[in-house]
């Protein structure tokens, strides 16, 4: 057994800001690439609702701030790939974890499947039958190609050939940091609303409809976040065959946590 895979933590820190969950993994997944703190699998919600940008998109170019910030939408860059979400009802998840680890680890590619298995065992489990996706491309250049439940990646789960589950990848130092998103409502649907360009704005929340789903429309009983995080621990306990212990944010990643956050908040005023 290889030293990484000797602790696992899970985190269960419910809802929180944007600026506070992003800034977090990152705390997260430095602390870990230093050596202080251990694997982790984190669940989380977010209040309020937000909007998340890929760390390649710069937010002002693909969403309307003022209007954010009138409707008190919070706005974040991910420290992970990808294009922009809308956070309202959803369950997020993160694992932070070494690229050496036996169960998680490997390419990207393999990160992707391995995670994706153990999230389509957590689905079943509130009954809602998921598969792996082969990948699909998104639709042509236009405001489309900004948003995330648009592309299906291989590996990315999906219910009759719908997206539910998306996820990006960060690696550092033989580190990654993987976060992934799993809607409840059809809440994600309101980021057409919240970019510049709005001019194909039906368009392309018929699009979203048409290529991805949520939960609540697949389950028969109404599900909420607790219900799903907990869905998603046990299915990773399983896989790390029961070795996954619950923990706390420890003192180093709460200053680490708040020091970003300062830093954040002064260039802000900037």
């Amino acid at each position: 057994m290889k030293r990484h895979d000797l602790t696992w933590r899970f985190l269960a820190t419910g809802k929180g800001s944007a600026m506070f969950n992003m800034g977090l993994d990152e705390a997260l997944f430095e602390s870990l690439i230093e050596g202080v703190s251990p694997q982790t699998l984190r669940v989380f919600s977010w209040w309020p609702y937000a909007v998340t940008c890929g760390y390649a998109q710069r937010p002002e170019s693909v969403l309307d701030i003022e209007l954010c910030v009138a409707d008190g939408i919070d706005v974040a860059s991910r420290p992970t790939g990808g294009r922009a979400v809308y956070h309202g009802c959803e369950v997020a998840y993160s694992l932070i974890a070494a690229v050496d680890d036996s169960r998680f680890g490997g390419s990207i590619m393999e990160t992707y499947e391995r995670v994706s298995r153990v999230l389509c065992k957590a689905l079943g489990m509130l009954g809602v039958d998921a598969v792996m996706s082969p990948g699909r491309p998104h639709p042509g250049k236009s405001a489309r190609t900004s948003l995330c439940f648009l592309s299906t990646s291989r590996y990315e789960l999906t219910v009759d050939g719908k997206k539910l589950v998306g996820s990006a990848q960060r690696r550092s130092k033989g580190f990654f940091l993987q976060q992934g998103s799993i809607p409840i409502d059809d809440s994600y649907l309101k980021i057409v609303n919240y970019l510049i360009e709005r001019d194909n704005s039906f368009e392309n929340r018929q699009a979203l409809v048409e290529r991805s789903t949520f939960l609540d429309n697949l389950t028969s009983e109404p599900l909420d976040d607790c219900i799903v995080g907990e869905a998603i621990r046990k299915a990773f306990n399983d896989a790390l065959d029961g070795h996954l212990d619950e923990g706390e944010i420890t003192d180093s990643e709460k200053q680490k946590l708040c020091k970003m956050l300062d830093d954040r908040n002064t260039l802000n005023r900037l």
